[in-house]
């Protein structure tokens, strides 16, 4: 069984594209603390996307593995 990573990464990368277009417009319009503030959420974020992409590939993983 194969692993269908643009079907697996369209959610994430949905989100990814809202919070880019959101960080952008805050980013431009803040202070530089404010900046450094969204700069870390920014990266948590990221993070957790990751953390849920990993989640889906090992799940498809072992139930191909399961399967076999």
């Amino acid at each position: 069984m194969s692993i269908e990573l643009p079907t697996l990464l369209r959610a994430p990368e949905s989100l990814v594209r809202f919070f880019s277009a959101v960080t952008l417009s805050t980013y431009r319009q803040g202070s530089a603390e404010d900046r450094s503030t969204l700069l870390v959420r920014s990266v948590r974020f990221l993070g957790q996307v990751w953390t849920m992409v990993e989640a889906r590939i090992g799940a498809r993983c072992l139930i191909a593995t399961a399967a076999q």
